[in-house]
């Protein structure tokens, strides 16, 4: 079988968790001898041929449809949420060999791209969503659209000659991260398959690492505690409520905060740096800079870690926290979005109210000062991990695949 996979962006310098999720179902399914491609925009890198971990990578020009655009203004819309268009891509989908199914990892104008091109070759497409349809929070889109204030946009006559805003009608399956958004579009969509596909991790890479190397390298006492946030440095990942949290432990504890991931705002960034220069505990708090997705330093980062805390504003799935179990780590982590809807309250995880700094630093100081706690924890979570697998998750997608091109070739 030959599948084509759809991310708006991938690139390994501002990588996430749907980059990883991506990466790994590509490698899974050339591991089982299916010819597996990412085909992406050239948003923070540029157009051709690339390969990332064996796996092909073809990266196409783009533009963005707007009068007065800056280039500071194109660059924050290639970090997050621009609504892109591709005429290159678009050639090269009408005019080329179609896959047997086109896997979309992304919507808005490339979507609709892809859904023109599949319903041109009458081939089947599938959509992942890994960013949320139906519950982003507003002041998220806000900011989101921010560049292209004061800009004229002109693009939707293009959105509307793909059929932008019909991608998730026509697609023949919508895959679902959270749960949440699961239910919400079956009942949107009562006659569509809507199956709850959890973003995966190659488990067995994270098993083993040396997390003595990763404090001496940051300069971490052996025995004083230290707690890992992993993502963007960015609002919705909220590392300033992280930074409060440790500062109400650190008056009892000696505690360090390691900061890990690439600046995907940059007022935040500034805005985070200048607090943690104000912090009573500033020599204590890191920004270790981003680390590659599945690296020996990143591996190495988890296992120097005593506790993991996830302190976004939102979050759809949350992948650092399928790491951070393969690691071994316990993981405290706000109830937000998806993550509800696979960790286990008390059983793998703990989770807090979010913007309440007194019970996630009670959750945190619980796994610092028991480790009968945390191994309890760890024995759950390792087991719960195994589910989000890599190669468990591309079984249950080739049984997907298998039946929408079925599906398609009995309408052909």
């Amino acid at each position: 079988m030959r599948v084509q996979h759809f991310p708006r962006r991938f690139v390994a310098s501002d990588w996430g968790g749907a980059e990883s999720a991506v990466l790994e179902i590509a490698k899974a399914l050339m591991a089982r001898g299916h010819q597996s491609e990412i085909l992406t925009s050239a948003a923070l890198s540029h157009s051709g041929m690339d390969a990332i971990d064996g796996v092909p990578v073809q990266r196409f020009a783009h533009f963005y449809p707007y009068l007065g655009l800056g280039a500071d203004a194109r660059d924050q819309l290639d970090q997050r949420g621009g609504n892109l268009f591709s005429v290159s891509l678009l050639w090269h989908l009408m005019t080329s060999r179609p896959p047997d199914v086109f896997h979309l990892h992304t919507g808005k104008r490339m979507g609709g791209i892809v859904r023109m091109a599949a319903r041109h070759h009458r081939r089947p497409y599938v959509v992942s969503l890994r960013g949320g349809v139906l519950d982003v929070p507003q002041d998220e889109c806000r900011r989101w659209n921010r560049p292209t204030n004061g800009s004229l946009e002109w693009g939707r006559v293009l959105g509307a000659a793909v059929g932008e805003r019909r991608v998730l009608d026509d697609a023949a399956a919508i895959l679902c991260v959270d749960r949440n958004e699961q239910a919400m579009l079956q009942k949107q969509y009562p006659d569509k398959r809507i199956v709850w596909n959890p973003s995966c991790i190659r488990v067995e890479n994270y098993l083993q690492g040396d997390g003595r190397a990763f404090r001496e390298q940051l300069g971490i006492p052996a025995g004083s505690r230290m707690v890992l946030c992993v993502g963007r440095i960015d609002p919705q990942k909220n590392q300033l409520e992280a930074v409060k949290v440790v500062e109400r432990l650190s008056a009892h504890i000696s505690i360090h905060l390691v900061l890990v991931g690439p600046e995907s705002d940059r007022a935040y960034a500034e805005k985070l740096r200048h607090r943690i220069s104000l912090s009573p505990c500033a020599r204590n708090i890191h920004l270790a800079g981003p680390l590659a997705a599945g690296s020996p330093e990143l591996i190495n980062a988890y296992h120097a870690a005593d506790c993991f805390l996830l302190s976004s504003v939102h979050e759809f799935f949350g992948i650092v926290l399928l790491e951070a179990w393969a690691a071994g780590v316990p993981v405290v982590a706000a109830r937000v979005g998806g993550v509800p809807s696979f960790v286990d309250q008390g059983k793998n995880g703990l989770l807090y109210e979010p913007g309440d700094i007194g019970q996630a630093a009670s959750y945190v100081e619980a796994f610092l000062r028991s480790r009968d706690l945390v191994e309890c924890f760890q024995g759950a979570a390792r087991q719960k991990v195994r589910c989000f697998d890599a190669g468990h998750t591309v079984d249950s997608l080739l049984a997907l695949y298998e039946e929408v091109k079925g599906e398609y070739a009995l309408c052909a």
